[in-house]
């Protein structure tokens, strides 16, 4: 009897274990700027649970992360992986997602030309980001230079 009762209880745990790998297999990496040219690209790309890994450089766009949840992160950290806004609107949008931002200089945003709230630096709408060693500076916004939030 006992082992009528554990060939069931493996089988599943064995089961358990086949599902939680393949999610986690279908995970991406997308390498920026060896497989897309901009961190944009890499995220329009991007599935749920994807990671963007981005090489150190200054990197003149704007990112809008609205899609899936996913982790931007850079290799080198924020003295050598820089996103400059050049003044055309927030560094970073996040609209209604949990995405992570990792490792970044996020500059010379502006509140000016934000769809959402007038947040230079990192807007949040509706989002509940995570942000992690991340130097925001020389932003400028009329609800945030640094970051604004509504909701989320």
């Amino acid at each position: 009897m006992k082992a009528y009762f554990r060939l069931p209880v493996t089988a599943m745990l064995a089961a358990c274990l086949l599902l939680w790998a393949s999610g986690e297999a279908r995970a991406n990496v997308l390498d920026v700027p060896s497989s897309f040219p901009s961190i944009q690209a890499a995220i329009d790309a991007a599935s749920e649970g994807d990671r963007v890994l981005v090489e150190a450089g200054v990197y003149h766009e704007r990112l809008l992360l609205n899609r899936f949840s996913i982790i931007v992160e850079s290799v080198q950290g924020p003295e050598e992986t820089v996103i400059d806004a050049d003044h055309q609107g927030p560094v970073v949008v996040f609209d209604g997602n949990s995405s992570t931002l990792r490792g970044f200089k996020l500059t010379n945003g502006s509140g000016v030309a934000s769809p959402y709230i007038k947040g230079g630096g990192i807007v949040l709408y509706w989002a509940n980001p995570v942000i992690e060693n991340c130097i925001i500076e020389n932003n400028q916004g009329d609800q945030g230079g640094g970051i604004a939030a509504i909701g989320g």
